[in-house]
C-alpha cells in the first residue's frame, strides 16, 4: 500500500503517473522536432536567425502547453470546464488585439512565404500607391523607404490583404534617373517619347519589365521627370551611367541625375 491507498488505487496511481510522464516526454520530444523543423526551414527560406528562433520556441511552446492540457484530465481535471476557460481567455485576447493578431500572423505569413524579401522594391496598391524598398520585415510591420528617401512603415496586415507588386522578383535592379527640364523646350508627350526612345536603344535596359518615366514634380517653368528602368544587378551600375549620358546627348538642355 501507498499512503494508505488500496493497491488498486495504488495501480491506477502509478499507471496514471505513467501515463502523464509518457505524454509529457513525447510532448517534449515533438515540441523540440518541431522548434527545429521550424529553424531549418527558415534556412532554407533566409529568414532572420532571431525571427525564426522566435517562431520555433512559440511552436515549442505552444505543443509544450498542448501537451500538460492533455495530462490534467489524467489526474481529474475536468476538459470541459478548461477547455471553456481557456476559451473565453483566449477569445478575450482575440477581441482586444485583433488587429494586432491580424499583423502578426500576416507577418508569420511573409516570413514563411517570402512574397519579397529585404532589399526588394514593391508597390502597395491600396488608395494612393505605395513604392518602396523593403528595409525590414517584423511580426507586425514592414519598413519600406521610398524613391525619395521617405521612411514608410505598412502593417503586415495591410501588405497580406492588397495587391503586391514585386519589382525585384525576377533578380533586376531598379534605376531611377531624375531629368528637369524646360517647359517652353518640350511638351510631356514629345519628352515621353523621346526618353523612351533613348532606353530602347541601350540593350542592357530591360524591356520587361518596361521603362517608366512619370511627372515628379511641376516648379515654375520647370518639370522635374523620373525615370525608371530595370538592369540585370551585375550592369547596374554602368548601365545607370550610360542611361544617363544618353539622355544628356539627346536633351542637352535637361538637368540628368542619377537618383537610384
Amino acid at each position: 500500500m501507498i499512503l494508505g491507498l488500496s493497491d488498486r488505487d495504488a495501480a491506477l496511481l502509478l499507471f496514471n503517473l505513467l501515463r502523464a510522464a509518457a505524454i509529457l516526454i513525447v510532448g517534449v520530444i515533438i515540441a523540440r522536432l518541431v522548434r527545429g523543423w521550424i529553424l531549418r526551414l527558415g534556412m532554407k527560406k533566409r529568414i532572420a536567425v532571431n525571427m525564426a528562433a522566435l517562431l520555433g520556441n512559440l511552436a515549442q511552446i505552444g505543443i509544450s502547453i498542448l501537451a500538460v492540457i492533455m495530462v490534467l484530465p489524467t489526474f481529474g481535471v475536468d476538459w470541459t470546464g478548461l477547455l471553456t476557460v481557456v476559451g473565453t481567455i483566449g477569445l478575450a485576447i482575440s477581441l482586444a488585439f485583433q488587429d494586432l493578431l491580424k499583423n502578426i500572423i500576416a507577418g508569420i505569413y511573409m516570413l514563411v512565404e517570402r512574397p519579397f524579401q529585404i532589399g526588394d522594391v514593391i508597390t502597395i496598391e491600396r488608395g494612393s500607391p505605395v513604392t518602396g524598398t523593403v528595409q525590414t520585415i517584423e511580426l507586425r510591420v514592414t519598413t519600406l523607404r521610398t524613391p525619395e528617401g521617405v521612411q514608410v512603415i505598412v502593417p503586415n496586415s495591410t501588405i497580406f490583404g492588397e495587391i503586391l507588386t514585386n519589382r525585384s522578383a525576377f533578380n533586376l535592379q531598379r534605376d531611377i534617373i531624375s531629368v528637369i527640364v524646360t517647359l517652353e523646350e518640350h511638351t510631356l508627350s514629345s519628352l515621353t517619347a523621346k526618353i523612351t526612345q533613348v532606353l530602347e536603344a541601350i540593350p542592357q535596359v530591360c524591356k520587361s519589365p518596361a521603362p517608366a518615366t512619370r511627372v515628379e514634380n511641376i516648379s515654375g517653368e520647370k518639370l522635374k521627370l523620373h525615370v525608371e528602368f530595370w538592369t540585370a544587378p551585375e550592369t547596374e551600375g554602368q548601365t545607370s551611367g550610360v542611361v544617363a549620358l544618353a539622355l544628356r546627348e539627346a536633351l542637352p538642355a535637361a538637368e540628368v541625375t542619377v537618383v537610384g
